[in-house]
C-alpha cells in the first residue's frame, strides 16, 4: 500500500474532503502534517503566509478530522533552528502541548541539536528527519542514527538521482527505518541557495527574495520547470516497485481549495490537465496562469530518465513539448523564442506585477 501524508491548512471543510477520499490504486492518505503559528518555533513556512489558528482549534481539528478518520499527525518543528536562540522553557511547554495535549503521532524536525532535545527528554516520542535537514547519501544519512528516527524525508534532490536512491532504499530497510518522498516539489535542483532560504524561514523573515530567484530562472530558462524534482501522478508506481512506501503533498502555503485536487490527482494516479497547477510553487505567483505544461506530454519523461547529461535530457524535451504545443507561456506576460534550438524566454516587467496579492 502507498501512503500519502497530505498537508494540514487547518481548513475543516477541505481537509473532511480529504478525509473522505476512497483509497485508489493501493494507494491512501493516511496522515496530516502541519504546525500552528505560535512565537517559539518556527516552521519551514514564512509565518504570515499561512493559516492562524490557535490552540484550542488546533486542539478541535485534530479531534473531529484527524482522530475521527484515523490518520496520524505529523508535526512540524523543521526549520535549522539553534536552541541557543530559543527560550529553552518555552519550548518544553510548547513540546509538552505537542505530545501531551495535542497528541501528534511524531515530530519532523530537520535541527539534529533539536532531535538530541527531543530525544533526551521525550524519549518515547517518534521523530521524522525532515527533507530540510538534506539528507541524499549514506553518509548523511548516518549522521542522524543516533537519535533512532522512524522515517527520513529525502531531499529533493535524491527523487531523480535513481541509483543513489536505490542505494538509499536498501539501506534503510537494513536499518529498519522509513523513507519518504516528496511528490509535487518544485525547487530548482542543487538550488544555490537552498540553505541560504531555509535559514531565513528559521529566523521567521519574509522568504519573497527566494521566490523571485527561483521562479525568474524557471520563465527565462523552462527547461528548469523539468529539472526540478517533481514526481508525477503515474509515476508513483515506479517509486513503489523501487521499495518506496510513503509519498509526501506539500503545499502548505496553498489556497485550501487547491489541496482536495491534488490529493485526488495523486490517490488516482492520473491528470489530464496542467501539470503546473500540481507543483508547490508560491501561490502568489499564479504560476498556473504563467505557464501551461501537459501532464500527458510527460509521459515516458521518467522512464528515459538519463544518469547523467540530465540538463540537456530536459532541455530537449521541453522544447520537443513547445514545439508540439504541449509547453506554452502566457504571451502577455513573457517572451518565448528557440535561440539556437533552446527553449528561452524574457519576463514582461516585474515577475509578480501580473498578479493580484495572494488572496487566502
Amino acid at each position: 500500500m502507498k501512503k500519502l501524508s497530505v498537508p494540514c491548512n487547518w481548513n475543516f471543510e477541505k481537509a473532511q474532503q480529504i478525509a473522505v477520499m476512497a483509497p485508489e490504486n493501493d494507494t491512501m492518505v493516511y496522515e496530516m502534517y502541519g504546525a500552528i503559528s505560535n512565537d517559539v518555533f518556527p516552521t519551514g513556512r514564512y509565518k504570515e503566509s499561512m493559516n492562524i489558528v490557535n490552540e484550542a482549534d488546533a486542539l478541535r481539528f485534530k479531534r473531529d478530522i484527524v482522530d475521527k478518520h484515523g490518520f496520524n499527525f505529523a508535526y512540524l518543528l523543521n526549520t535549522p533552528c539553534s536552541l541557543k536562540l530559543l527560550n529553552l522553557q518555552d519550548l518544553r511547554k510548547y513540546l509538552d502541548w505537542i505530545i501531551y495535549d495535542f497528541k501528534a503521532q511524531s515530530l519532523t524536525i530537520s535541527s539534529l541539536e533539536l532531535m538530541q532535545f527531543v530525544r533526551r527528554h521525550y524519549p518515547q516520542v517518534n521523530i521524522n528527519v525532515s527533507t530540510i535537514a538534506g539528507v541524499q547519501n549514506i553518509e548523511e544519512f548516518n549522521n542522524f542514527l543516533e537519535i533512532q528516527p522512524s522515517r527520513i524525508i529525502l531531499h529533493h534532490n535524491a527523487v531523480r538521482n535513481i541509483s543513489g536512491l536505490k542505494t538509499l532504499i536498501a539501506y534503510a530497510k537494513e536499518q529498519g527505518i522509513k523513507l519518504e518522498l516528496m511528490l509535487n516539489e518544485s525547487c530548482l535542483q542543487n538550488c544555490k541557495r537552498r540553505k541560504e532560504h531555509y535559514n531565513c524561514l528559521a529566523l521567521n523573515q519574509s522568504d519573497h527574495k527566494f521566490h523571485v530567484y527561483c521562479n525568474t530562472i524557471k520563465v527565462q530558462q523552462p527547461y528548469q520547470l523539468l529539472m526540478a524534482n517533481f514526481i508525477r501522478p503515474e509515476d508513483i508506481g515506479f517509486y513503489a516497485k523501487l521499495g518506496v512506501e510513503l509519498f509526501k503533498v506539500t503545499g502548505r502555503s496553498k489556497h485550501p481549495d487547491w489541496l482536495p485536487e491534488v490529493v485526488g490527482a495523486y490517490l488516482h494516479q492520473s491528470y489530464d490537465g496542467n501539470l503546473i497547477r500540481l507543483l508547490g510553487i508560491d501561490p502568489a505567483l499564479r504560476a498556473e496562469e504563467w505557464f501551461k505544461l501537459s501532464n500527458r506530454g510527460l509521459a515516458g519523461f521518467l522512464e528515459n530518465w538519463p544518469e547523467e547529461d540530465q540538463e540537456n535530457y530536459c532541455k530537449t524535451f521541453i522544447t520537443n513539448m513547445y514545439r508540439n504545443g504541449e509547453f506554452t507561456m502566457h504571451p502577455d506576460y513573457a517572451e518565448t523564442c528557440l535561440r539556437n534550438g533552446e527553449l528561452v524566454s524574457k519576463v514582461k516587467g516585474d515577475l509578480y506585477a501580473h498578479n493580484v496579492q495572494f488572496q487566502r
